[in-house]
């Protein structure tokens, strides 16, 4: 297995653990990190998007999936954004 097929496999199961999560006792609202994760939760919830109402920081927005039966306040947080020591 490949480093990118073992980071899509690994996505993949926290997306459906956190459907079942959901399922099985629905809090409030749901943080998700990682922008993988958070599109592995959103296809494993059947959601058609994600519309944005507001944000807690400068990279972290929360607002609603759409299209599918979850409901409650969702909060991103993208990874992957350190300060790459080239970058200008």
């Amino acid at each position: 297995m490949t480093r990118t097929e073992l980071g899509e496999t690994i996505c993949a199961f926290l997306g459906e653990i956190t459907r079942e999560a959901l399922t099985a006792c629905p809090p409030d609202a749901l943080y998700v990190s990682g922008g993988d994760v958070a599109m592995a939760v959103a296809s494993a919830l059947d959601a058609q998007g994600f519309e944005i109402t507001g944000r807690v920081a400068g990279c972290v927005p929360y607002g609603k999936f759409l299209g599918c039966a979850w409901h409650q306040p969702v909060m991103t947080k993208a990874g992957g954004l350190r300060k790459r020591r080239d970058a200008a």
